[in-house]
């Protein structure tokens, strides 16, 4: 399984236009779809990251088994992404800003300069763009985790599998600043972080 392969099945061309019209970028559906995976990846090894200490990965799968099967995002993308969102989808919308906190820490408006950069967007709408991907890259690891009955030592198995070969000097070094120690983990507290989000 692999869940960059699935993103990219799920960029149609209906929801990349209309995903291209939530971030401002109305009419550059080429653009869109390259800005989104460049989020994707940068997410993906976001979580990786934070999943690969065992209590990341506890805290993790902990959150996915109880809160987030995979359900209400990508099984309603396009509700997700336009104005008719349903209440359990357009909670998971609001989050999606907390979710980038935590996922990136003290990091994220580093990753977000450099991917405002890479992507020759604002960063106004590349915030928006990462808002909106990071509850799909939560809702697809959730439908992972149910069909693969993923536990803590596994999953953590699992997204070391899904790490990209990026081919991109830009995005390896925004990866490569996901990997820097110098003040340690990204998330302050991941356990505490996905109990909340995903608690409603």
């Amino acid at each position: 399984m692999d869940l960059m392969d699935m993103f990219k099945q799920q960029m149609t061309g209906a929801v990349v236009n209309q995903m291209a019209e939530k971030i401002g970028l109305g009419g550059n559906e080429q653009g869109t779809t390259s800005a989104a995976q460049n989020v994707f990846t940068t997410l993906m090894g976001a979580v990786t990251k934070n999943a690969s200490t065992p209590q990341g990965a506890e805290s993790l799968n902990k959150a996915l088994d109880k809160n987030h099967t995979g359900s209400g995002v990508m099984d309603n993308l396009m509700s997700f992404l336009g104005s008719g969102a349903t209440e359990n989808v357009s909670a998971k919308a609001e989050d999606g800003n907390g979710i980038l906190k935590h996922m990136l820490g003290n990091k994220q408006e580093g990753v977000l300069q450099g991917l405002s950069q890479m992507n020759n967007m604002s960063p106004e709408a590349t915030k928006t763009l990462m808002s909106t991907v990071a509850p799909m890259v939560m809702s697809m690891l959730g439908n992972a985790k149910q069909q693969q009955g993923f536990d803590a030592s596994s999953i953590t198995q699992f997204l070391g599998n899904q790490q990209p070969k990026t081919g991109n000097n830009q995005l390896s070094g925004i990866m490569s600043m996901l990997d820097s120690d110098g003040d340690g983990n990204i998330v302050d507290d991941i356990g505490g972080m996905l109990g909340g989000l995903f608690g409603k």
